[in-house]
């Protein structure tokens, strides 16, 4: 079963002008928020919350490819980052620095990162779920 993450993805990669700042319909605010409504749909969670995951995966791949360029033994990247750097490689052109751009350090390996990502991703989407059958968790106490 795929995950989430591949799940949110796969949606964004339906729908260009989310993504191609060459695309006309990039800036055309009714179009890109009318595709977020119909990932919304598709994944059943709200517009705010699946832009702040992809957000997250979008920044992640590129300080992975950040990461990529300082070490090119790809042979040595474990298996979940290669499998996302897999899923977000439609991504690769149009996260390219531009020229005008400091290059992106970073002081975590990529590799604890989407670890981290991949934990904090599932604890939102626990939220998420509790919070649309209205249920509020406080440490050992259910509302």
């Amino acid at each position: 079963m795929p995950s989430f993450r591949s799940k949110l993805i796969n949606e964004i990669k339906k729908h260009p002008c989310l993504f191609i700042e060459d695309n006309p319909a990039f800036k055309d605010t009714v179009r890109k928020n009318e595709a977020w409504k119909i990932i919304s749909r598709n994944l059943d969670f709200e517009v705010n919350f699946l832009q702040n995951i992809w957000k997250i995966l979008r920044d992640l791949y590129q300080l992975s490819l950040c990461d990529r360029s300082i070490s090119n033994d790809s042979k040595s990247r474990p298996n979940l980052l290669k499998t996302f750097e897999e899923e977000m490689k439609f991504m690769e052109y149009y996260l390219q620095p531009k020229k005008s751009s400091p290059p992106m350090t970073h002081s975590l390996p990529v590799q604890n990162t989407i670890e981290q990502i991949e934990i904090e991703i599932e604890i939102e989407i626990e939220f998420e779920l509790n919070r649309a059958n209205g249920i509020l968790i406080v440490g050992n106490n259910i509302f």
